[in-house]
């Protein structure tokens, strides 16, 4: 078996396929797997599909959204747009560049024929629906859905279940893709990761920084990495794996 059929085998992309990984083509030279924090619902009517809908999304297909709205693959036709040069998004482009400097040697700039390079990556994001807004943090969208709506303690459980759901998805990814370096590219991501006791949390592979914005907070001092830049905490690891 492949990668995607294994990925299919999973549980919950039987039922939501479009959350399926991206796997690149090149992915096993390097095996780097990148973990971000969610899709966003520019295209999501969130008066019909709130809170009390995507309580359901774990246990049902929802095809409304599934189909209709997500397109069935939503995850791999963004990374698919990375690597046509079609979608630039500092989300791939920054990480991308660190990976071609430090991994590739090539210390140029990210453009439609270097983005063809996300080919050595895979990725998926940790929360496995839209978030409820088209930009932010997806805890955030879920709490001010839950205002909205009036319904805080359904919010709240939502995203509780969203959490310990994501956390167990992205477990069984690491287990069949056994990448050489996880990276998790959202401090809300990483943080609901560790505090749902993740099976991997601890281990060396694996890397906990911001999402890769520019300029920040990518290129920012913080405190929660001990004073350094993401991106340099990141090349540093990049280095220590495929350099050494």
């Amino acid at each position: 078996m492949n990668y995607s059929e294994k990925l299919k085998a999973i549980g919950f992309f039987r039922i939501h396929p479009s959350y399926l990984p991206f796997i690149g083509t090149e992915y096993e030279k390097y095996k780097l797997l990148q973990i971000s924090e969610s899709h966003y619902s520019d295209i999501l009517d969130t008066n019909k599909y709130g809170i009390r809908y995507f309580s359901k999304w774990y246990d049902e297909q929802c095809d409304e959204v599934e189909n209709g709205v997500l397109n069935n693959n939503i995850t791999r036709r963004v990374c698919d747009g990375v690597i046509s040069g079609n979608n630039q998004f500092q989300n791939f482009d920054n990480p991308l560049r660190s990976f071609r400097k430090i991994v590739l040697g090539k210390n140029d700039r990210i453009d439609t024929e270097s983005r063809f390079d996300y080919r050595f990556f895979s990725f998926m994001n940790y929360y496995q629906f839209p978030a409820f807004k088209p930009k932010g943090y997806f805890s955030k969208s879920i709490i001010d859905q839950g205002k909205k709506e009036k319904l805080m303690d359904e919010a709240n459980q939502l995203l509780n279940l969203s959490r310990k759901k994501s956390t167990e998805i992205v477990d069984d990814v690491i287990e069949v893709l056994e990448p050489r370096l996880i990276v998790f590219t959202s401090f809300d991501a990483s943080d609901s990761y560790k505090n749902s006791k993740g099976k991997y949390v601890n281990d060396k592979r694996v890397l906990f920084i911001s999402h890769p914005n520019n300029p920040f907070p990518w290129s920012k001092k913080t405190p929660r990495l001990n004073g350094k830049r993401p991106v340099d905490v990141f090349e540093e690891k990049l280095c220590k794996i495929y350099c050494e």
